[in-house]
C-alpha cells in the first residue's frame, strides 16, 4: 500500500489495518491516524504476519503496531510518529496543511 491515509476507521481488532493470514505487507508513504482501537493489529487466531512499514506516519509510532506475539515488524526508515496536519478533517479534506511533517522538503 503506497500514498494510502487510513483514518477515524473503528473496529473490534486493527481499526486502521488487521493482518489476519499474512505474509508481507508493505506500507510506504501511508497515514494511520486516529484509528481505534489500535492503528495495526495482527491476528492472535491466524497464521503468522508480518509488515513493512517506511517513510510513514503511524500515530503511535511502532507501538501502534499491536503484534500479539504473532509476527514481525519491519520498521524501517522514515517512519514518524507526528499529527499529519490535516487542511479540514471534520469536513472530509484530508489535504495536508504546509508545515505538515507529512510532506518532504527537498530543499534538504
Amino acid at each position: 500500500m503506497t500514498n494510502v491515509i487510513i483514518i477515524r476507521n473503528y473496529a473490534n481488532y486493527g481499526g486502521g489495518i488487521l493482518c489476519w493470514n499474512n505474509s508481507g505487507l508493505s506500507l510506504v508513504n501511508t497515514i494511520l491516524w486516529n484509528d481505534s482501537p489500535q492503528e495495526i493489529c495482527f491476528s492472535e487466531q491466524a497464521a503468522s504476519n508480518s509488515i513493512t512499514i517506511a517513510y510513514s506516519d503511524v500515530q503511535g509510532g511502532e507501538a501502534g503496531v499491536v503484534t500479539n506475539n504473532n509476527g514481525t515488524v519491519n520498521w524501517l526508515e522514515g517512519n514518524i510518529d507526528a499529527d499529519p496536519l490535516f487542511a479540514d478533517p471534520d469536513n472530509g479534506d484530508f489535504h495536508l496543511q504546509e508545515g505538515s511533517p507529512c510532506i518532504l522538503d527537498k530543499r534538504r
